[in-house]
């Protein structure tokens, strides 16, 4: 009896442990493993005056998420996206390196998620629902390591957003400049 009291602390310990699926999230602890399977990326050049680099943007999405034609969003997921990514002048893609989410706007960071004017930029993340925002979190301070070979790139992010919030993804694929 001792040790099937035992068996059955260990197994409801064990689901708890694993109650999350993959991909989904915890409105307390932000921290999940995500793979992205699409992005989408635009160089801007030398966009703001005084910025010693060229910018871009870039956009994660999850399996789930789809857009059509008109750039309409569908589906329930994750978005990533990054603007004010600010990379060497002698580069229109992002080249092969770790890029730090700080306040820096030099080569090599991406600002941090802020809202300027009431608009968000920097480093943040959608939770989508039916194809409409249900949360964002703003990230303050990561890294993003961004490899490519040929056609394919890999990222591994990891992020903090506020309050300590952890947030761990890949992405392995093809990036669709503009």
């Amino acid at each position: 009896m001792k040790h099937s009291w035992l068996f059955l602390f260990l197994l409801i310990g064990f689901t708890q442990c694993n109650n999350y699926q993959y991909g989904s999230y915890s409105r307390r602890n932000l921290t999940a493993d995500t793979v992205f399977v699409h992005a989408d990326a635009r160089c801007y050049g030398q966009f703001y005056a005084g910025v010693n680099g060229n910018v871009c943007s870039m956009n994660l999405y999850s399996a789930s998420l789809s857009t059509d034609s008109t750039g309409t969003l569908h589906g329930t997921g994750t978005i990533v996206s990054m603007s004010d990514i600010i990379i060497p002048l002698t580069d229109t893609v992002l080249p092969d390196g770790v890029y730090r989410v700080d306040s820096l706007a030099e080569p090599w960071h991406i600002l941090r998620g802020q809202s300027v004017d009431k608009t968000l930029i920097g480093a943040r993340l959608r939770l989508v629902q039916d194809g409409v925002t249900a949360q964002t979190y703003l990230f303050e301070k990561g890294e993003i390591e961004c490899y490519s070979t040929g056609d394919s790139t890999w990222m591994e992010l990891h992020l903090t957003a506020g309050e300590g919030q952890t947030y761990h993804a890949v992405f392995e694929g093809t990036v669709a400049y503009d």
